[in-house]
């Protein structure tokens, strides 16, 4: 007596095949989620090395570094401009009310290198061409943004929402100093 073989049908591996692509969409999405949030808290490592620094040199020094008022990029690495100068901020502009020079911190720097290792900067974009960190610096407090991936509600503490694209780009601050 011979038995018969039953194969599947079409409906069976149909249905075999919408499970797995749900499974690997829920993974896929999950991956994603789990790689923002991993170069958003290296963002935020960075912000936070650079605010140590800063109070590193208050306490040693008694004051912030003594160099001039104005935007500055903070670190080395940034992206280069179209003009082939490393840029922070909008790093394919060159207007300097939306992007600023890295050459323009070398004063900063030397001064910060005295306490310590300046924070790498890394990953240096956000969606094309937003680069960060960099902040404004009067000599008493410095104001600091990074740029996150994400929306309003994405800046991690300590920084605050200063600004977004609507399409995934967040700017988050913060203040240390007076």
């Amino acid at each position: 007596m011979r038995k018969s073989i039953r194969g599947f049908t079409i409906i069976e591996i149909l249905v075999v095949v919408a499970v797995i692509a749900t499974l690997a969409g829920i993974v896929f999405v999950s991956y994603g989620t789990v790689q923002k949030n991993a170069r958003n808290a290296d963002r935020l490592t960075q912000v936070q090395q650079w605010a140590k620094l800063f109070e590193l040199y208050r306490a040693k020094y008694g004051t912030f570094p003594p160099v001039a008022t104005g935007n500055y990029c903070l670190g080395t690495g940034f992206p280069l401009g179209p003009d082939g100068q490393g840029r922070c901020r909008d790093s394919v502009m060159t207007d300097p009310n939306y992007s600023y020079l890295e050459s323009g911190n070398t004063a900063l720097m030397t001064e910060i290198k005295k306490i310590g290792t300046i924070p790498t900067v890394n990953p240096p974009r956000v969606h094309g061409d937003l680069v960060g960190p960099y902040g404004w610096y009067d000599g008493t407090h410095l104001w600091m943004t990074q740029v996150f991936e994400g929306g309003p509600s994405d800046c991690p503490t300590p920084t605050h929402y200063s600004w977004d694209d609507g399409a995934g780009v967040v700017l988050c601050a913060f203040t240390i100093g007076n």
